[in-house]
């Protein structure tokens, strides 16, 4: 969500760089998370970090990541419009 937000408030420089400047992190928050919902993500995280090197197969690993999205929008609180706003962006 942070690299959707800096490309669409910064200036990209030479071959698409991005400043990563403190007035463009100012206003982004980061919501508390229970300790519980931290785990949940964590022991995604590594499953999909285990799943990429035993070479799975790329739907094996994309249904690890989209469980991993859907508990970091849950995170935000994210409306549909706003889950399928961030989705459209991340699918360049």
């Amino acid at each position: 969500m942070l690299w959707y937000y800096i490309k669409n408030t910064s200036n990209p420089y030479n071959n698409s760089y991005y400043y990563f400047k403190t007035k463009y992190l100012e206003s982004s928050t980061v919501p508390q998370v229970s300790s519980e919902d931290q785990g949940r993500i964590a022991n995604l995280a590594r499953k999909a970090m285990a799943l990429r090197q035993a070479d799975a197969t790329e739907t094996d690993l994309r249904k690890v990541e989209t469980q991993i999205d859907h508990h970091v929008y849950a995170c935000y609180k994210l409306s549909d419009e706003e889950i399928e706003t961030v989705e459209k962006a991340a699918s360049w």
